[in-house]
């Protein structure tokens, strides 16, 4: 099901976790430098503001604040993977309360001096530009603001005409700025969607590359790529590493025997046999045809000898339409630094080896 984020505007649903998280880490990112560079021309203007109005005083006030919620958005910014993004959206909604009262207080403190509002238009304005707001944050934000110093305004501006002037003026202004918020929401929000659904449509599509159609296994490229990264790994954690190269015994006799559509059945529940026998660790693709080469990262033969075993004795209780056993046939190798050739090599022969013994077994080195 889809849920309704904004008026006209849906938003599916799985995503809306996702998108208010990414939303909280975007609004951390853009604040926190912001913060620190502010805080740090405060000390600028709080020297030379005696030289123009008498606002060293609520300066000092907002270094105070700044200086205890600086260090929680760094906290923030540090420990994000472990935070709640609801804690997040409160420490920033913290600072952002405390911007908006500074520009508030030195906007009426002017008053009595000129009719300056250009500090609590600029701050407003910035904060709606700079931060990623929802719909309804925007709105309290710049409605309890407007109300604050309508209301508060003739109490600091002596002239009447000019306080019903700057009344109406803010009146306008705060309406504008809100539906500028609007605007920079829904462009921002259905950028991230666009971008969330770019990323899952290339995640599926690269899923669809490494995937082969019939066994959903990894298909031939693809395993042989799972295996060059782990024996890399294999080479600087210097673990052990271990393959193994299965096929179908007589699969060709299945498929002359029950047809090729039952074949292709046996094919696909063989697939899932191997896949659920591994760990979460372990990889296994259809290597060709009715081969399968499964890859045990951190497991030495002795380890992989149980597996085979484990894995044997899984195989033994699926039985094909006639009732009978299917037999799989396997070579296990050890990777001990060779190339990904020579590793696939001794597995191929250790396999033709189990075929020449009688089959239905799993010879390693």
């Amino acid at each position: 099901m889809n849920h309704q984020f904004l008026n006209g505007f849906v938003i599916p649903k799985h995503l809306l976790k996702d998108l208010d998280r990414q939303r909280t880490q975007i609004n951390l990112n853009r604040v926190l430098p912001i913060a620190i560079v502010f805080y740090t021309i405060e000390w600028v203007v709080f020297y030379f503001g005696a030289y123009f109005y008498d606002v060293s005083g609520i300066i000092l006030i907002l270094q105070i604040a700044s200086s205890l919620i600086i260090p929680l958005l760094l906290y923030a910014r540090f420990r994000f993977e472990h935070l709640s993004h609801h804690f997040v959206d409160f420490i920033l909604t913290l600072y952002t309360l405390t911007l908006i009262t500074y520009s508030i207080a030195i906007a009426l403190n002017t008053q009595t001096q000129a009719d300056l509002l250009h500090m609590h238009i600029m701050i407003m304005t910035a904060i709606v530009a700079i931060l990623y707001l929802k719909v309804w944050e925007s709105f309290l934000l710049i409605l309890s603001s407007s109300l604050f110093m309508i209301f508060l305004l003739p109490y600091y501006q002596i002239n009447a005409e000019a306080v019903f002037v700057i009344q109406v003026n803010l009146a306008i202004y705060n309406l504008v700025l809100w539906f500028f918020a609007l605007g920079l929401f829904k462009t921002r929000l259905k950028t991230m969607i666009l971008e969330r659904d770019l990323i899952e449509k290339n995640q599926e599509l690269e899923h669809l590359v490494q995937t082969d159609s019939m066994t959903k296994l990894y298909n031939h490229k693809a395993i042989l790529d799972f295996l060059s990264e782990e024996m890399s790994r294999s080479d600087r954690n210097e673990q052990a590493l271990s393959i193994i190269l299965l096929d179908i015994d007589d699969f060709k006799k299945i498929n002359d025997r029950f047809g090729h559509q039952v074949g292709d059945q046996v094919l696909i529940k063989i697939s899932d046999i191997i896949k659920h026998s591994l760990r979460t660790i372990d990889r296994v693709g259809r290597y060709g045809g009715e081969e399968f080469l499964v890859l045990l990262p951190n497991t030495n033969l002795n380890a992989g000898r149980l597996y085979a075993l484990r894995l044997q004795s899984l195989l033994r209780e699926y039985k094909l339409p006639n009732q009978e056993t299917l037999t799989m046939s396997g070579g296990l190798a050890e990777y001990t630094g060779e190339s990904i050739d020579a590793l696939i090599k001794q597995a191929d022969q250790l396999l033709y080896q189990a075929k020449k013994a009688g089959k239905n077994q799993i010879i390693s080195q």
